[in-house]
């Protein structure tokens, strides 16, 4: 048997309309119910109602269907922003596993190897006099390489960020960036605060890298500004240099999309946002924010 709504007649100077569902156990059906009031021009006061009913079940089911969609498609999302914070977090931890490796050992043999080299370089009339020169040579090599694989290190991940601090590691990079690449780069810092979370600081510090980085491989600039501050609400990063700029619709924005996305995903992952300024030859400005998490929040 149906279970459908009883409808009472009533009089009613205004048409009215109500969905209704009437199921049987083989299947699902909704109507649409409309009243309107019958009137004869010739009375004032109407003469009675007019009832019909639709079939409304197609766009009913496609409505739940969609709203199921919809809610499976949340479900997605929120996996997705697991994963991705999940994907980010692995990616420290590889550079700082690469970095410690690099640094404790690769770095430590490479020193071993000068020093032995030192050595026979000092032993007396060990070697004739072109060899010891060679010997020389190839130190100087090694110590070369030792200072790359630091700086190759540092850059995976850097001490300062964990033991001093956002602001000093940021001066830092900058100016192991400007000796590296020959680029000014003007880095002011105001009330960014001594201690920081360490995601916070780690993710602002890769938004600047990242965005030094494509500078350099992008920009033809000659001159970048990079601006930390700090206040109540939050803390926020500014890189912007005088380059040729680019078309954030364009083909070129979708060369650079990997690092823009991974630096967009590190902001929105702590409640931050990412925006990008830019136009063809009048330079770009990446600006970061992080919001302040207060205590018991």
């Amino acid at each position: 048997m149906r279970n459908c709504a009883i409808i009472h007649p009533l009089h009613l100077e205004l048409e009215t309309a109500h969905e209704y569902a009437c199921h049987s156990p083989e299947e699902e059906r909704w109507f649409l119910m409309r009243v309107s009031p019958l009137k004869e021009p010739s009375l004032k006061e109407p003469q009675g109602v007019v009832v019909s009913h639709t079939d409304i079940s197609p766009r009913v089911k496609m409505g739940l269907e969609l709203e199921h969609q919809l809610l499976l498609l949340g479900h997605k999302q929120e996996e997705l922003e697991s994963l991705t914070g999940k994907l980010i977090d692995a990616q420290e931890q590889e550079r700082k596993r690469i970095a410690r490796e690099l640094h404790d050992d690769f770095n430590q043999r490479l020193a071993a190897l000068a020093v032995e080299l030192e050595t026979l370089e000092r032993t007396p009339d060990a070697f004739p006099e072109p060899v010891v020169q060679q010997l020389t040579a190839v130190r100087d090599h090694v110590g070369q390489l030792s200072d790359d694989l630091h700086d190759l290190a540092y850059r995976l991940h850097p001490s300062l960020l964990e033991h001093i601090g956002l602001e000093v590691a940021a001066r830092d990079h900058v100016t192991e960036f400007m000796k590296r690449t020959g680029l000014p780069v003007t880095l002011t810092a105001r009330e960014v605060p001594g201690t920081l979370a360490p995601e916070v600081a780690t993710n602002l510090f890769r938004v600047m890298q990242e965005s030094l980085h494509n500078v350099l491989k992008h920009a033809r600039a000659t001159e970048v500004t990079v601006k930390l501050s700090g206040s109540s609400k939050g803390i926020g990063l500014s890189v912007r240099d005088n380059g040729q700029g680019f078309d954030l619709e364009g083909k070129d924005a979708r060369m650079k999309g990997i690092g823009l996305v991974s630096m967009q995903e590190r902001m929105r992952l702590l409640g931050g946002f990412l925006r990008i300024h830019s136009l063809p030859t009048e330079g770009t400005k990446v600006c970061a924010w992080i919001p302040r998490v207060r205590e018991g929040a």
